[in-house]
């Protein structure tokens, strides 16, 4: 037996065309819209209702802040050696402020090893007579370290 379903064809699986931050965001506001009007916190959660969404934003806000990244993070590369020291110790670390340069550095004890965008580099490649050394720009060498392949 099958289903009348009047024409319409869809699936099981629904779909919300929403990203998470824009989710985690109305979710928030959605909890603040009782406190419009107070004047001030104490005001708004001196009702029930108010002290209810005050608590209910709170817990929201602390899960959207842990879920959504807000400013980037020193991050550790995995499956990448340093070309010094061959370890593999890379971290990237990311920029302070705006218009400073991303760096990477080698964590391994004496090797100090540091590419900054912008800085030449060397980087090497397999010739038919052996290795040959081959300039690159800093920036271009963090991001074939950052998507795994040779600058």
């Amino acid at each position: 037996m099958q289903v009348d379903n009047g024409g319409i064809s869809s699936s099981a699986t629904g779909y919300i065309p929403f990203t998470g931050t824009y989710l985690a965001i109305d979710e928030c506001l959605s909890f603040l819209a009782s406190s419009e009007g107070h004047r001030s916190l104490e005001i708004w959660v001196s009702t029930p209702e108010g002290a209810r969404d005050g608590i209910q934003f709170a817990a929201a806000a602390e899960r959207a802040y842990r879920s959504h990244q807000i400013e980037e993070r020193t991050a550790r590369l995995r499956r990448v050696r340093c070309p010094r020291c061959g370890q593999l110790s890379f971290v990237r670390n990311a920029p302070a402020r705006e218009g400073d340069l991303i760096t990477i550095t080698c964590d391994t004890d004496g090797c100090g090893c540091v590419i900054r965008e912008g800085d030449e580099w060397a980087t090497y490649r397999m010739d038919g007579d052996g290795w040959v050394t081959v300039p690159a720009e800093g920036i271009d060498v963090i991001q074939a370290i950052e998507t795994r392949r040779t600058a």
